[in-house]
Protein backbone atom coordinates (compact mmCIF):
# COMPACT_ATOMS: atom_id res chain seq x y z
CA UNK A 1 0.00 0.00 0.00
CA UNK A 2 2.88 2.34 0.74
CA UNK A 3 4.25 1.99 -2.80
CA UNK A 4 0.84 3.00 -4.20
CA UNK A 5 0.91 6.24 -2.18
CA UNK A 6 4.42 6.94 -3.47
CA UNK A 7 3.34 6.30 -7.07
CA UNK A 8 0.34 8.62 -6.76
CA UNK A 9 2.43 11.31 -5.06
CA UNK A 10 4.98 10.94 -7.87
CA UNK A 11 2.21 11.44 -10.40
CA UNK A 12 1.13 14.55 -8.49
CA UNK A 13 4.72 15.79 -8.64
CA UNK A 14 4.76 15.43 -12.41
CA UNK A 15 1.40 17.21 -12.74
CA UNK A 16 2.53 20.09 -10.51
CA UNK A 17 5.76 20.44 -12.48
CA UNK A 18 3.89 20.50 -15.80
CA UNK A 19 1.39 23.10 -14.51
CA UNK A 20 4.13 25.26 -13.05
CA UNK A 21 6.22 25.19 -16.21
CA UNK A 22 3.13 25.89 -18.32
CA UNK A 23 2.21 28.97 -16.29
CA UNK A 24 5.81 30.13 -16.25
CA UNK A 25 5.94 29.76 -20.05
CA UNK A 26 2.59 31.50 -20.64
CA UNK A 27 3.91 34.84 -19.44
CA UNK A 28 5.46 35.33 -22.90
CA UNK A 29 2.59 34.05 -25.04
CA UNK A 30 -1.07 34.87 -25.41
CA UNK A 31 -3.51 33.11 -23.13
CA UNK A 32 -7.24 33.53 -23.56
CA UNK A 33 -6.62 36.36 -26.07
CA UNK A 34 -4.77 38.36 -23.43
CA UNK A 35 -1.09 39.20 -23.86
CA UNK A 36 0.59 38.66 -20.51
CA UNK A 37 3.69 40.49 -21.70
CA UNK A 38 1.63 43.69 -22.04
CA UNK A 39 -0.08 43.31 -18.67
CA UNK A 40 2.56 43.50 -15.94
CA UNK A 41 0.18 42.38 -13.18
CA UNK A 42 -0.79 39.26 -15.08
CA UNK A 43 2.86 38.61 -15.91
CA UNK A 44 3.68 38.78 -12.21
CA UNK A 45 0.82 36.41 -11.32
CA UNK A 46 2.09 33.87 -13.88
CA UNK A 47 5.64 34.11 -12.50
CA UNK A 48 4.53 33.75 -8.87
CA UNK A 49 2.07 30.90 -9.46
CA UNK A 50 4.47 29.06 -11.76
CA UNK A 51 7.27 29.35 -9.22
CA UNK A 52 5.03 28.21 -6.36
CA UNK A 53 3.88 25.15 -8.30
CA UNK A 54 7.45 24.22 -9.28
CA UNK A 55 8.61 24.59 -5.66
CA UNK A 56 5.68 22.45 -4.47
CA UNK A 57 6.61 19.78 -7.03
CA UNK A 58 10.17 19.74 -5.69
CA UNK A 59 8.96 19.59 -2.08
CA UNK A 60 6.60 16.73 -2.94
CA UNK A 61 9.46 14.80 -4.55
CA UNK A 62 11.62 15.39 -1.47
CA UNK A 63 8.79 14.23 0.82
CA UNK A 64 8.50 11.03 -1.24
CA UNK A 65 12.23 10.40 -0.91
CA UNK A 66 12.21 11.05 2.86
CA UNK A 67 9.58 8.32 3.35
CA UNK A 68 7.98 10.34 6.15
CA UNK A 69 4.22 10.06 6.32
CA UNK A 70 3.88 13.29 8.30
CA UNK A 71 5.84 15.40 5.81
CA UNK A 72 4.09 13.78 2.86
CA UNK A 73 0.67 14.47 4.41
CA UNK A 74 1.56 18.12 5.09
CA UNK A 75 2.91 18.64 1.57
CA UNK A 76 -0.14 16.96 0.01
CA UNK A 77 -2.46 19.26 1.98
CA UNK A 78 -0.47 22.30 0.81
CA UNK A 79 -0.57 20.97 -2.77
CA UNK A 80 -4.33 20.55 -2.65
CA UNK A 81 -4.94 24.04 -1.27
CA UNK A 82 -2.67 25.75 -3.80
CA UNK A 83 -4.01 23.79 -6.77
CA UNK A 84 -7.57 24.69 -5.76
CA UNK A 85 -6.64 28.38 -5.47
CA UNK A 86 -4.78 28.66 -8.81
CA UNK A 87 -7.86 29.01 -11.07
CA UNK A 88 -9.41 31.60 -8.78
CA UNK A 89 -6.20 33.63 -8.63
CA UNK A 90 -5.90 33.53 -12.42
CA UNK A 91 -9.50 34.67 -12.86
CA UNK A 92 -8.98 37.51 -10.38
CA UNK A 93 -5.84 38.64 -12.24
CA UNK A 94 -7.54 39.00 -15.63
CA UNK A 95 -8.99 42.44 -16.26
CA UNK A 96 -12.74 42.70 -16.61
CA UNK A 97 -14.21 43.41 -20.05
CA UNK A 98 -16.44 46.44 -19.65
Amino acid sequence: MNYLINILAGLLTIILLILGLYLFKQRQTELFQQAAAKNHGLNRVFIILGTILIVLAILTAVAILLQSVLWLALILICDAVIVILVPFLLLAAFPQNR
